[in-house]
């Protein structure tokens, strides 16, 4: 199946590949784990949107928001995403604001 030109992946390969690009840690891979996540973000995957939010949270491939990346965050909560609540509670202290910390 094609999207936009661009073969579909699974959400495995995209973990897998998202991964391997996340751990490189290089500034030239920052755009590819990004545009990884737009060909996924249509399935509302936790996996997808909780890697989404890291890179809001850090700025790596898309401008830093933290209240975008705690939305995202926030989605991934309830699932397969191990570090999504802990990373959730970091951004919210991050953001420092009287409701996010009340959040936290």
């Amino acid at each position: 199946m094609a999207n936009n030109g661009k073969k579909e992946i699974s959400i495995e390969d995209f973990i897998k590949q998202f991964d391997q690009l996340w751990k490189a840690d290089e500034s030239e891979t920052y755009s590819q784990m990004y545009e990884l996540c737009i060909l996924k973000i249509h399935t509302m995957n936790k996996h997808v949107l909780g890697r989404l939010g890291r890179l809001y949270r850090d700025g790596k491939g898309i401008e830093k928001n933290l209240n975008e990346a705690a939305r995202l965050m926030q989605l991934s909560l309830g699932g397969p995403v191990s570090w999504a609540e802990r990373e959730y509670v970091d951004i919210l202290l991050s953001m420092d604001t009287p409701q996010s910390l009340v959040e936290a």
